[in-house]
């Protein structure tokens, strides 16, 4: 069951510059899809700038972003639709569970037999997964992606739709301008954005995209959505950020003035989200920060983590913790996203079966994948007859900036404690 609710939706006055267009200036009209009883999903349409639509599924059902970030907050799929002369070109779809709910709400702004292209950014299935539904209800479209795009189409879903390979070209479309931009690694290799010069609108992708489900479709400060930010940066493309820095490069010399990133807010001020994602991807976003991910079985390594942390916050340090213990479990997700503008990270694991406690095995792989090189790394590590982990995550985190290690039989005791506190004051020098 479910109801269909339209919003006019009053938009803050942007200041207008002079001799320029500010795209979604004024009143922006919202369609809201509610499905009952649970409104577990939501899908607005909102124009956010002339003749450009967003279809934004809200997903609040989703427990682990890629089965394997954990995302209480949910996340946004977005799509744009741009009208143009006599036919309109779709960004992108969402998810394949949301393609009945996608479709019903793109036929509010648009017949589907009057959409010609569909653009397809990045083919990774929360962004295609409605493409089978589209094409069946309009197999005329043309798609265009990626040279890679087109063999990923019919392995994904066994189609062979009407395709054209596009890269660094411009093409006008339906009467509209568009240039493709060829991103790759951002953060699968087939990845493109779209700008529209005429507006100064980039279509982004994943690029500048965030977790959460925002109050608002768009934003001028990143502020209120930094942790979410930082936390999607760190999880989804934090193996790619020197992707990250090329691209930025690459598109330094457009006039973008919104940004339309496929999970998130919309970026109304682009200076300020291009800015954070290159600070965060270059190591130089560094807040003084200590963050502490351990596992303790018993209590030893919780006990020589903690008094790490306490140093380091006698040190200045502010200090976080994600403990996986016999109680509870930490948000793996929150504890790489702290991470990302953290110069300062304590790693704590015990010995088990001759090697490393597992959970921080997956953990610590994700650290060395994930995060800047940038970090400096206290590792401390217990053992009952044997020491075996500490040798082991000395050897996955070799590459960081510096790396010490202590380790200890049973519990740590008093000489070991005094260890730790010179290891967390050296570490800290400089900082």
């Amino acid at each position: 069951m479910h109801r269909l609710v339209a919003l006019p939706q009053g938009t803050p006055a942007r200041g207008r510059r002079a001799g320029q267009e500010i795209p979604g200036e004024g009143r922006q009209k919202t369609i809201i899809l509610l499905f009952l009883p649970q409104l577990f999903i939501v899908a607005r349409i909102t124009e956010v700038a002339e003749g450009i639509f967003q279809i934004r599924v809200e997903d609040r059902k989703i427990r682990y972003f890629e089965a394997l970030w954990q995302i209480p907050e949910g996340i946004t799929y977005n799509a744009y639709l741009l009208k143009g002369d006599k036919c309109s070109i779709l960004f992108d779809t969402v998810k394949e569970e949301f393609s009945g709910e996608f479709l019903e709400a793109l036929r509010e702004v648009e017949d589907i037999s009057n959409i010609k292209y569909l653009v397809v950014h990045h083919m990774e299935p929360d962004h295609s997964g409605a493409i089978p539904a589209l094409l069946e209800e309009n197999p005329e479209i043309e798609v265009l992606g990626h040279p890679l795009t087109k063999g990923m189409i019919e392995s994904f879903f066994g189609l062979r739709p009407r395709f054209r390979a596009v890269k660094d070209q411009e093409l006008e479309l339906c009467g509209r301008r568009i240039r493709f931009v060829s991103t790759p690694w951002l953060h699968w290799p087939e990845t493109i954005m779209s700008y529209l010069p005429e507006q100064g609108i980039l279509l982004s992708c994943d690029a500048f995209g965030s977790y959460g489900i925002p109050e608002e479709v768009s934003s001028r400060d990143v502020l209120p959505y930094f942790r979410e930010t930082r936390k999607y940066l760190a999880n989804v493309i934090g193996h790619y950020r020197r992707n990250v820095i090329q691209a930025i490069e690459k598109l330094r010399g457009l006039d973008v003035r919104l940004i339309l990133p496929s999970h998130g807010p919309v970026w109304t001020e682009p200076k300020a989200i291009v800015e954070l994602y290159e600070g965060l991807a270059s190591g130089s976003k560094r807040e003084k920060k200590a963050v502490a991910v351990y596992a303790s079985m018993y209590g030893a390594v919780r006990k020589a983590v903690r008094r790490a942390l306490e140093k380091f916050s006698s040190l200045g340090f502010e200090v976080l913790e994600f403990p996986f213990t016999d109680s509870s479990w930490a948000n793996i997700a929150d504890a790489i996203g702290e991470m990302e503008d953290s110069p300062m990270l304590v790693v704590g694991a015990p010995t088990y079966e001759a090697g490393t406690f597992p959970v921080m095995d997956m953990i610590v792989n994700l650290i060395a994948e994930k995060i800047g090189r940038e970090k400096r790394i206290l590792i401390i590590s217990s053992f009952g007859w044997g020491g075996v982990a500490g040798k082991r995550l000395a050897e996955r985190l070799k590459d960081f900036s510096t790396v010490r290690v202590v380790e200890f039989r049973g519990f740590p005791s008093p000489k070991e404690l005094e260890e730790i506190d010179r290891a967390a004051e050296e570490l800290a020098e400089g900082l």
